[in-house]
């Protein structure tokens, strides 16, 4: 952004300025056999360092089994991932 620019022309940037929005439609699938199936997900915003993860397991016929969510710290998207998946499969084999 030009330094020179007035705060009239910043505010005109501001209030003009349309976000692209965009959304994909996600369809759970059943899983093949007498298995259960984990889904994971989870949210990190950097400059906070926090994160939120949480997962569902699910029976062949959509049963829900369990499900978490908790707020958590990391320092990356990738940690965040792998944290979720390892507290889902975590729970998968002890139950």
């Amino acid at each position: 952004m030009d330094s020179k620019w007035g705060w009239s022309t910043i505010c005109l940037i501001a209030e003009n300025y349309k976000p692209r929005i965009t959304s994909i439609v996600v369809y759970w699938t059943r899983p093949q056999g007498n298995i259960w199936k984990l889904n994971t997900n989870g949210s990190f915003m950097p400059g906070q360092r926090l994160a939120g993860i949480g997962g569902i397991v699910r029976e062949t016929n959509g049963k829900m089994v369990m499900t978490f969510a908790k707020f958590t710290q990391f320092s990356t998207n990738n940690s965040c991932e792998l944290q979720e998946a390892l507290h889902g499969i975590e729970w998968c084999h002890d139950n």
